[in-house]
C-alpha cells in the first residue's frame, strides 16, 4: 500500500512540475517576443527551450515533491506529539523541526536553480538568437519598378 502511496505521490509531482515548467515557458516566450519578435524565430531559441524545458521538469519535479514531503513531515510531527505526549523524550520536536528546515532548505535550492537555469536560458537566446534571426534577408520583387528603372 506504501509503494502505491509514494508511486501516486511521484506521478503528482512530475505531472504538477510539467504543469509549472508549461506555465514558465508561456511567460518566457511572451515576454522575449515583445522583446523582439525575431528572437522567437530563430533555432537558438528552439534549442535553448527545448534544453530548458527538460531542466526546468526536473527541478520544478523535485521542487513540488519537496514540498509534498515537508507538509507530509509537518502533518506526522503534529500526529506524534498528540499522540505520544506523555511520553516527550520519544517525540523529538527538535528532529522534526531539523526535518522541515532540511526541506525548507532544499525546496530553496529547487528554487533558485530553477531562477539560475532560466537567467542562462534567457541571456543565450538574447546574444544569440538575434544575431541569427538578424541575418535573414527579405526581397522586395517589385517588376513594376524594376522595368521602369531600365527604361524597357
Amino acid at each position: 500500500m506504501v509503494f502505491y502511496a509514494l508511486l501516486k505521490t511521484a506521478f503528482s509531482s512530475l505531472f504538477y512540475g510539467i504543469l509549472l515548467t508549461m506555465l514558465i515557458m508561456v511567460v518566457l516566450y511572451f515576454v522575449l517576443r515583445s522583446a523582439d519578435k525575431r528572437i522567437t524565430e530563430s533555432v537558438t531559441y528552439y534549442i535553448t527551450g527545448i534544453v530548458l524545458s527538460v531542466l526546468l521538469v526536473i527541478q520544478s519535479t523535485l521542487l513540488i515533491g519537496a514540498v509534498k514531503a515537508k507538509n507530509t513531515a509537518e502533518v506526522a510531527e503534529v500526529f506524534l506529539v498528540q499522540k505520544l505526549g506523555e511520553y516527550s523524550e520519544v517525540a523529538d520536536t527538535y528532529s522534526s523541526q531539523y526535518i522541515s528546515d532540511f526541506f525548507s532548505s532544499y525546496i530553496w535550492h529547487r528554487v533558485w536553480w530553477m531562477l539560475g537555469l532560466i537567467v542562462v536560458g534567457v541571456i543565450i537566446v538574447l546574444f544569440f538568437g538575434k544575431n541569427k534571426a538578424g541575418r535573414r534577408t527579405s526581397y522586395n520583387f517589385n517588376v513594376e519598378n524594376d522595368f521602369d528603372e531600365l527604361s524597357l
